[in-house]
Formats: C-alpha cells, sequence, structure tokens
C-alpha cells in the first residue's frame, strides 16, 4: 500500500523528472500521441469548458493539452516540486491557478467552481481512502451539471492474485509473471481500490458515476478504470455503464504504431545507465525513426569531454525493448586526469536538443592517485 507520505517521498524527491514525465508515454510513442489516440477520444464530450481542474498534474504532460480546452485551469499537487516545475513552464498562460495540497484536500478549490475535474496516470498509486476524501469534495466543488474523469486503481479486485505474487519466491515470481499465473506489481497501482468502490463513493458523496471503462495496463488483467462522474442531478446523471476492455493495450500498441508510421518528428529515448571512475554507458534512439542513429554529449562536471558520440553500438538487452538489431548503445572511456578522490558529475544529453538522458546525472568517486613507492 503506497501512502500520501510514500507517495510524496517519490514525487516530491526521489523520482527523477528528468523527461518531465514523458517516458510514461513511449508505448504510445509519446504524450502527443496518447493525448490524441487515447485521452481526447474519451473525454472529447466534456471539453471545451469553462473552468477545469487537474489533479496532480506531475510536471505538466496533460496540462500541456488541458490548457487549450478552458477558459480556466486549475492545477493542484502534493508535491510542491511539481507545482514548481509547471509554473515555470506555463508561465506564458495566465489563466492557469496553482495548489499545493496534502494530497487529499481541495479545500483552496471554491465550490461549484468546476467544469470537468481531470486525472490521468497519477491516482492510480492513491489508495481507497484518498479516492474518497477527493470524490467527498469533488461533490461540491462541481458545478450543478460538472463532470469528472479520474483514472484510478482496479488492483483490489485482484486482492488474492496480488497476496500469491507476493508469497511467490524472487527466483521463480517474474516467470510466472511472464506466463501471467500472476500479476506484475511493478506499476504500484494501489491494492485497495476498485472500480466499485469508486461507484460506492461517488453514491455516498451525492454523485452518480456514468461510465466505467475496466482497463488492462502493460498485463492481461484490468488493474485500471477510467471513471465518469457528474453530481445525481445533473442533466447527465444516468445509471452506471461498466465495461471492461482487456484490448486497451492492444490500442496502445495500434497507437504507437501510427505514431512511428506518420511521424515526421523524432521521438527520443535516452537512458544512461551507469558510470564509474573509467566509463559511461547506456543505450538512446529515436523511436520513430529507429534506423537513424542518435548522438549524445557527455559532461564531466561541467566540462563537455564527448561530442556527438553515436549510440551505435549492439546490446543484446534492448532487442526486446527496440524489436529491432540493438544497435543502439554507447559506452564511452573517460579521459585520464587527475585522480583526486572527490565525487564528480557525470552527464549525459542527446546531442543538438540539450535534454538530459533519464537516470543522468550520475555520481562518480574518483579513486585518489596511488603514493608513487619512489618517492
Amino acid at each position: 500500500m503506497a501512502s500520501i507520505q510514500e507517495n510524496l517521498s517519490v514525487w516530491n524527491g526521489s523520482y527523477d523528472w528528468t523527461q518531465e514525465g514523458n517516458e510514461w508515454s513511449s508505448a504510445w510513442g509519446g504524450p502527443e500521441a496518447e493525448w490524441f489516440g487515447s485521452l481526447l477520444p474519451r473525454i472529447n464530450a466534456f471539453v471545451p469548458v469553462g473552468t477545469i481542474l487537474e489533479i496532480a498534474p506531475g510536471y505538466g504532460r496533460w496540462t500541456h493539452y488541458l490548457k487549450d480546452h478552458c477558459e480556466n485551469l486549475i492545477l493542484i499537487d502534493l508535491a510542491e516540486k511539481c507545482i514548481e516545475a509547471c509554473k515555470k513552464r506555463f508561465s506564458s498562460s495566465s489563466h492557469i491557478t496553482y495548489h499545493v495540497n496534502d494530497g487529499r484536500s481541495l479545500e483552496s478549490i471554491p465550490d461549484e467552481s468546476i467544469d470537468f475535474a481531470f486525472s490521468f496516470d497519477s491516482l492510480i498509486h492513491a489508495e481507497a481512502d484518498v479516492l474518497e476524501a477527493y470524490l467527498s469534495q469533488l461533490a461540491k466543488k462541481l458545478k450543478p451539471n460538472g463532470r469528472g474523469f479520474i483514472h484510478h486503481s482496479n488492483l483490489g479486485m485482484y486482492s488474492e492474485l496480488v497476496a500469491l505474487t507476493k508469497q511467490a519466491p524472487p527466483e521463480s515470481r517474474q516467470q510466472l509473471i511472464e506466463k501471467g499465473e500472476l500479476i506484475d506489481l511493478v506499476a504500484w497501482h494501489a491494492e485497495s481500490m476498485t472500480a466499485k468502490l469508486f461507484e460506492e463513493y461517488c453514491d455516498r458523496a451525492g454523485m452518480q458515476c456514468i461510465s466505467q471503462e475496466l482497463i488492462n495496463w502493460f498485463n492481461k488483467y484490468l488493474i485500471g478504470c477510467l471513471s465518469v462522474f457528474t453530481p445525481k442531478d445533473s442533466v447527465w446523471a444516468r445509471p452506471n455503464s461498466v465495461f471492461e476492455n482487456p484490448n486497451f493495450m492492444d490500442e496502445v500498441k495500434m497507437i504507437e504504431t501510427r505514431s512511428r508510421l506518420y511521424s515526421t518528428s523524432p521521438f527520443y529515448e535516452c537512458f544512461h545507465d551507469g558510470a564509474n571512475e573509467d566509463r559511461v554507458w547506456g543505450w538512446a534512439w529515436d523511436k520513430h525513426h529507429p534506423n537513424s542513429t542518435v548522438a549524445v554529449d557527455i559532461y564531466y562536471d561541467d566540462e563537455l569531454i564527448a561530442s556527438g558520440l553515436e549510440a551505435s553500438g549492439y546490446r543484446s538487452d534492448l532487442t526486446s525493448y527496440t524489436r529491432d538489431g540493438g544497435y543502439h548503445a554507447f559506452d564511452h572511456k573517460l579521459p585520464a586526469r587527475p585522480r583526486d578522490g572527490r565525487p564528480h558529475r557525470v552527464s549525459v544529453r542527446i546531442s543538438a536538443t540539450g535534454l538530459n538522458a533519464y537516470g543522468s546525472p550520475k555520481i562518480v568517486m574518483d579513486s585518489p592517485k596511488a603514493p608513487d613507492p619512489s618517492e
């Protein structure tokens, strides 16, 4: 179970936001492909509107699109780091306001002010008590005919399978997950939340859940749910329709294929896998143009030590992901230098873009120069 404090510790602290959350859209071919392929078709009936509330925007992956579908946009997140990043990214958009909360409160939002509440790929990490708290408040924050669209966990529906997965020996667990006999818990979906609970929380708060799409999420199990809701006396209120969609990931694959087929712009993925006092390594590619070669720049502290280094080396572990020959790796020997026994920062960037590699920088400790016995 991921508590509010654990979520805060990750998203406001340990998580590397180098790619601004865009890495989570890589399966679609990037945020643009995910927005127009998966999200906008599901919410286009709700926008444009006057005021949108986005809960847990992260670094603004969906804010970038939502801001053009409303007169006013309100962002609220428990991570101050995320809110500050959004303020900087969208500084030219005067119709956006920003709030840091405690991970469950909407106290700063005026009552009956929201036309459309939105959250995607964030509240899947929120446990049932957090969703209940948000829904009880959204009942007051929505306008009489307001609506909401929230992506949340349905992992609680598989509680017995989750328990079996946790009990399985580590040496056989991954193999059983790949066979579909156990459930992959890597996505960090909340274990206490279900689609049925979401519907019940809406009802208790005086709202009506009007549709729920249960989706598989990088496995065969329907561990995610897209819920749409509105006040009970809204013109949009109707009995709930629940749709089990085990083909959601097939949709994702089709969007990614189409994105690569028609895109003329690059979609870079660059990973700084490691560094030590002698070398730095990782891999990079343009997902939209996999047969091209991506170049990287390497910095030691703030000094450029390698420019235009081609990521074209072979790595067998890449082939299952890139689905090609796997020639996207780089492994660069650091130049000879005085060893001072101090920590130094090694960074990797995609050449000519200024984009940092995921996982960069790395801190390396130079071994002190060995004493010369002749001295």
